[in-house]
């Protein structure tokens, strides 16, 4: 773990490819992570049972929709002593420097934070988008 402060942010390339690998999912683009459902899903891994999956809405259609799982983004990071401010509106929007940011912050949180093995965590949010 030392020397991570010095490593070089991962691109949106390597980002995608870790959260479609960690996720399970298929996103193609930083800005599909706009309705904050990755973002909460990356959470739950890191704090299980944070995140009222019961509450997203998972195929978020509008902004509103995707505001709402945002809120509930913020409200659990700050439960969690994550003092990082997200520009919730810019990210439900679509902004792609604000969703690329906020998913950086998530990966160096997760390595930071969970540097041994995931793969068990990995498995989780497949089982649970099935059950929510």
């Amino acid at each position: 773990m030392a020397g991570i402060e010095n490593r070089r942010a991962l691109g949106r390339w390597e980002l995608l490819r870790w959260l479609n690998d960690f996720l399970c999912l298929d996103q193609s683009k930083v800005e599909e992570c706009a309705d904050g459902v990755a973002f909460c899903q990356l959470m739950d891994a890191v704090f299980p049972g944070k995140i009222p999956l019961h509450k997203l809405v998972w195929d978020a259609k509008g902004k509103d929709d995707r505001m709402k799982n945002l809120r509930i983004l913020e409200k659990v990071m700050r439960e969690c002593g994550m003092s990082k401010p997200i520009q919730a509106e810019k990210i439900a929007s679509g902004s792609f420097p604000e969703n690329l940011a906020l998913l950086q912050f998530l990966h160096t949180y997760i390595q930071r934070t969970c540097p041994g093995d995931l793969s068990q965590a990995k498995a989780v949010p497949v089982l649970k988008r099935a059950s929510a």
